[in-house]
């Protein structure tokens, strides 16, 4: 399932992924090209790559707007090999700030409750 969300006033698409606990963001997507991140190596049900860690501020819905800590990293490859194009993954540090997430899949809906 696909998010739109602001990174420091940037709109992004970010891929929610509930099994990454820390949030992902494509280097080039957030226009980090130059900084020297690695690809991500498949390593089970993991990946594993070097990512600089920055802090951003995150807005969700046009509603919550949050300063967090986000690894950065190439991701280009990843959205290739799903083929779905997104310009990071979306993880539990960013859903654990919300008191409830209720995912309903079939109706394409998130529903953060603060």
């Amino acid at each position: 399932m696909l998010v739109e969300v602001s990174i420091d006033g940037t709109p992004v698409t970010l891929l929610v992924d509930t099994g990454v606990n820390k949030t992902i963001l494509n280097a080039r997507s957030i226009g980090k090209v130059q900084l020297p991140v690695s690809q991500p190596v498949n390593q089970g049900a993991g990946i594993i790559a070097n990512a600089l860690r920055l802090r951003v501020h995150v807005e969700i819905a046009h509603q919550f707007m949050f300063s967090q800590s986000v690894s950065v990293m190439n991701l280009e490859e990843l959205s290739k090999r799903f083929q779905i194009p997104f310009d990071g993954l979306l993880g539990q540090d960013i859903l654990n700030q919300f008191r409830s997430v209720r995912i309903d899949y079939k109706a394409h809906v998130i529903e953060l409750e603060r």
